[in-house]
């Protein structure tokens, strides 16, 4: 990238394969103990958090990179809540750039990220800015600028999904009309997350970014988008591997949180939100998959066995 002032912090959430072991072998140069910096983002340092179980400390091109391994798989919130916790060692750390590990990233998407936030001014009380997300393997496809959520469903949807980009979404009008920055590229400000809190960990997989959204919009904060900050994303890599059809785990987690937010937020919108489990219901009868239903019914997260 074309931007140097940065950290790296790679977190792990204690995958049972040899993740760790890949990431930090092509990382050899270790972090030189000197200065403050290395002192507050030391190996010892990280390892007193009570969520990691390894760390290591590396200092490549001039760049620090952190590995942690985290105690357990908390999902998605719990390892960007980790991620933003060991960054906020250090004190000259303004923002938190998350990013999906299912990603590729232009050279300069960072720099218009912090340019769009920077510009913002006192008078806008910008927390996070996002970027244009297109497909990974179809590049001039588009799979979000924004998200925008639908209170009688329960459900958010992607502003511009599957459209061809040809500039129609390069303009600040879509910070207008989202109501969430999509969780895969998110740019959010140091005081956001202090005043805020981190990421609610109780949804596992999708909306955490929604109701951190809603809840940074009661406190006054705001949220912005940058055309120019492009980002490719191999949607649904982590959850949905080697397919396009929902897995056990994200349908049970796409259906029980559609109810768990809406109790949250929006509560006399929770009829609306049930009755639109009708078609729900009809389409796993449909493919029989009615297990998957009973699972969000009885909260029962899923095994990795298909339902």
């Amino acid at each position: 990238m074309d931007y140097r002032d940065i950290g790296v912090v790679v977190v792990d959430n204690a995958s049972p394969d040899n993740s760790y072991q890949r990431i930090t072998s092509c990382l050899d140069v270790s972090f030189p103990m000197a200065g403050g910096f290395s002192e507050k983002l030391s190996t010892r340092n990280i390892l007193s958090f009570p969520d990691i179980s390894r760390a290591e400390v590396f200092f490549e091109g001039g760049i620090p990179i952190i590995v942690a391994k985290t105690v357990k798989n908390g999902g998605f919130a719990y390892g960007a809540n980790i991620g933003m916790a060991i960054a906020s060692e250090y004190d000259d750390c303004r923002y938190f750039w998350i990013l999906n590990n299912d990603t590729l990233v232009e050279k300069d998407s960072l720099r218009f990220l912090v340019e769009r936030m920077e510009s913002s001014g006192e008078v806008e009380k910008l927390g996070i800015v996002g970027g244009k997300l297109k497909y990974y393997d179809r590049r001039n496809i588009i799979q979000g600028v924004g998200g925008a959520f639908n209170r009688f469903l329960g459900v958010g949807s992607n502003i511009g999904s599957g459209e061809p980009d040809h500039g129609q979404y390069d303009d600040d009008s879509v910070s207008h009309r989202m109501d969430y920055v999509i969780g895969a590229c998110m740019l959010v400000r140091r005081e956001f997350f202090e005043d805020v809190g981190p990421m609610c960990e109780d949804y596992f997989l999708y909306y955490e970014e929604i109701d951190w959204a809603l809840r940074g919009k009661r406190k006054g904060w705001s949220m912005a988008y940058s055309w120019r900050a492009v980002v490719y994303h191999k949607e649904g890599a982590t959850i949905n591997p080697g397919g396009e059809e929902k897995s056990v785990l994200s349908d049970y987690y796409w259906l029980r949180n559609r109810v768990k937010f809406t109790r949250r937020f929006y509560p006399a919108f929770l009829p609306f939100v049930l009755l639109g489990f009708i078609p729900v219901v009809i389409n796993r009868i449909r493919r029989r998959q009615l297990g998957r239903l009973w699972d969000v019914l009885l909260g029962r997260v899923p095994d990795n066995g298909q339902r």
